[in-house]
């Protein structure tokens, strides 16, 4: 019989594995403690951990965050992606909303649609899909959802269509 314990966080056991969440950046303490044969529960191991704030994601379309596209790569994306490549650790990232503004290189004006989630489904995928070699794609206002539940804006990103 064992516990995990931890400050400044809370743990979660499940499928053989514990995870562990921090409440603020500082330290959390993590303690495994062990039945011992009187039925008292004591330590058998303490480590402090510095606690520090994700950075935030960059948004990624076919594993680029801006540049040179072609029209045809650019119809084949489904969806818009926020990643960040310099962590150490898996930390899942969830677009919630963004922007996309369609600019016509040829003189046909310009587009904005607004987007939930990641999908390039409905009035978005209708905007991808008139892409033309020197158009503009710009993608903003993104919101995202980080590992721990809060939602933040990352910077956006822009395409040219070559």
């Amino acid at each position: 019989d064992h516990r995990v314990d931890i400050t400044n966080g809370k743990i979660l056991y499940k499928n053989d594995k514990y995870y562990a969440w921090a409440y603020r950046k500082g330290r959390a303490n993590v303690k495994l403690s062990v039945r011992d044969k009187e039925g008292e529960m004591k330590k058998v191991t303490e480590r402090t951990f510095r606690v520090k704030t994700l950075p935030k994601p960059e948004a990624v379309l076919h594993n680029k965050s801006g540049g040179k596209i072609s029209p045809r790569i650019l119809k084949m994306q489904k969806k818009l992606r926020a990643e960040n490549p310099d962590l150490d650790i898996a930390a899942n990232y969830k677009i919630v909303g963004f922007n996309i503004t369609y600019i016509s290189g040829q003189g046909g004006g310009m587009l904005t649609e607004e987007v939930k989630g990641a999908q390039f489904s409905g009035k978005a995928r209708k905007v991808i899909d008139m892409a033309e070699s020197g158009d503009i794609y710009i993608f903003d206002e993104i919101q995202v959802k980080g590992p721990d539940g809060r939602n933040m804006q990352i910077d956006g990103i822009v395409f040219n269509i070559i």
